[in-house]
């Protein structure tokens, strides 16, 4: 199982691998944009949702090629959706390995210090250097 907080940023898009969505959130609050990944089977709603967004007053270049790259790395459209130029269909069995590929970041929350995030991390750290200790004695 998937931990809710499984998320995976591109510029100011956030993947949720449980939700299978990604998501926009405004600056100044408000709902957040999303996109759900599991309607995204031809290269045609792809790119519609591109468009969607690169339509939008709000959309910077940033956020256009945010959603651009996190799509392209999440769907592989080059080899899933449009390769020769040719339409393809992405089956849901391919979608859900796609999501379960992408490599999840810990996260980290802001409020922790450096201080803080060393003491959390030092345990793990530690077990690190001992297993590397003992691999090469």
């Amino acid at each position: 199982m998937i931990p809710a907080n499984s998320q995976r940023q591109w510029g100011p898009w956030k993947l949720d691998k449980r939700s299978g969505t990604l998501s926009y959130e405004f600056a100044g609050g408000g709902a957040p944009y999303w996109i759900d990944l599991p309607d995204c089977i031809s290269s045609a709603v792809v790119l519609d949702a591109i468009c969607q967004i690169a339509g939008k007053k709000w959309a910077t270049d940033d956020i256009v090629a945010g959603l651009a790259r996190a799509l392209n790395d999440i769907l592989e459209p080059q080899a899933n959706l449009c390769s020769g130029g040719n339409d393809k269909r992405l089956t849901r069995p391919v979608l859900a390995k796609a999501l379960r590929r992408v490599k999840v970041a810990p996260v980290v929350p802001a409020q922790y210090s450096l201080l803080e995030m060393r003491r959390r991390l030092a345990p793990c750290l530690l077990s690190v250097a001992i297993d590397t200790i003992e691999k090469e004695q």
